[in-house]
Parts: C-alpha cells; structure tokens; sequence
C-alpha cells in the first residue's frame, strides 16, 4: 500500500528498525519524539557542565582538584563537586550548585534509559528493554511506560534543560568565573 501523496508517513519505514510494523505512525512518531526530547534534554544540561568544568579547571583555586581533565561525565560531576567543596569564585553558589548536580545525577538512569535501551512500542504503552551493570552485577530491566509518563518524564527533563541555560547565563553575565583565555596569555 502506498502512502497518500497528502498525508505523508510520520515516521520513515527506514526509521523503523526493529519497531513492528503494525505500531501505528503517529504512535511511533509520538514516542520517538518524547525520546528525543528527553535525551537532547539532558545532553545538553550535560554539555553546560561540561563547559563549566572546563572554564574552572582554568581558575587557580581549583586548577588543582583534578590531576587530568575530567573526560566522562561522571569524572565532570566529581571535579564540579570538588569545585563547590572549595573556597573560590563559585563558592557563593555552592547550594544551587550542588542541587543542580544531585538533579543531574538523578536524571542518569533516565538519560541512559532512553539513550541504549531498546524499544517497543504499542497503542498507549512503550517499553524500553536493557541491560546494565548495577552495583557489579548484570541486571534486565524491561521498563514500560503508559500513555501520560513519558510526556511528564519529557516535560521535567526539558524543565531541567531551561532552568540551567538560565543559570548558565546568568552566571556568566555576573562573570564569577574567567573565560579561561588569562590561562593561555
């Protein structure tokens, strides 16, 4: 059956990899777009802290808190926690700084959930399937979401992503940090 030249597929049949091909279109499209939404989210709460980390491992109170750069995210957290553990320029900010990093930690299992795990979906229900390495030992988690939770997963996700671009500028614009450029001069 070929598509209708006025109503185009919503999801590609490229797209659909291993979804079953009876998963209605706008179902599919509605998941995969929440998906998304979640993911680019946290990436990009993701990608702030990684700037900030990079823009304090250039300020001379905590240029040595780190022996390299911190690479993964969990390294960047630690660094950043050791940041705020230290007397220097975001020290007034130590509170919010922390509860941004306890939010983003939370937010983890989620992240990686939408990021590796497979997916099902089916009218009002979408299942991610993955397996993980927890605490040492090798745990399948098959997790599935109903119609409504994962809308409210995206919308608090993306909540987070607004909330630290604010700060972000913000802190920027009071420059409590150097852009890093004195360190190469």
């Amino acid at each position: 059956m070929n598509p209708s030249p006025l109503k185009p597929n919503l999801v590609p049949k490229e797209w659909r990899a291993v979804i079953s091909p009876w998963t209605p279109d706008s179902e599919l499209a509605r998941v995969l777009m929440l998906r998304a939404a979640i993911l680019w989210s946290y990436s990009h709460v993701e990608q702030k802290l990684t700037y900030l980390a990079i823009r304090c491992s250039h300020e001379p109170e905590y240029r040595n808190l780190a022996e390299k750069p911190p690479f993964t995210p969990a390294s960047r957290i630690k660094f950043l926690r050791r940041v705020l553990d230290t007397q220097g320029p975001l020290s007034a900010r130590r509170s919010l700084g922390l509860a941004i990093l306890d939010r983003f930690d939370q937010g983890r299992d989620i992240r990686n959930q939408m990021a590796h795990a497979d997916m099902s979906v089916l009218p009002g229900i979408a299942r991610f399937d993955e397996i993980v390495i927890s605490n040492g030992e090798i745990v399948h988690r098959d997790t599935p979401y109903y119609a409504g939770q994962l809308e409210r997963i995206a919308i608090k996700a993306a909540r987070f992503s607004k909330a630290i671009q604010r700060i972000h500028y913000k802190l920027f614009q009071d420059t409590p940090l150097s852009s890093g450029d004195e360190a190469e001069g």
